[in-house]
């Protein structure tokens, strides 16, 4: 039986998928915490 026929793609694909929604949220984490400290040393700015 080949690799595909088993589900394994899809399988593949999802992981992909969920993958690409944790790194979204380690990005946006990222951002928030950037744009926190910069209020917190330059909070006249805002």
């Amino acid at each position: 039986m080949s690799c595909l026929a088993d589900g394994s793609a899809q399988t593949l694909i999802l992981d992909s998928k969920i993958f690409q929604v944790e790194a979204e949220l380690r990005r946006l984490d990222h951002c928030e915490a950037v744009l926190s400290r910069r209020s917190l040393q330059h909070p006249q700015e805002q």
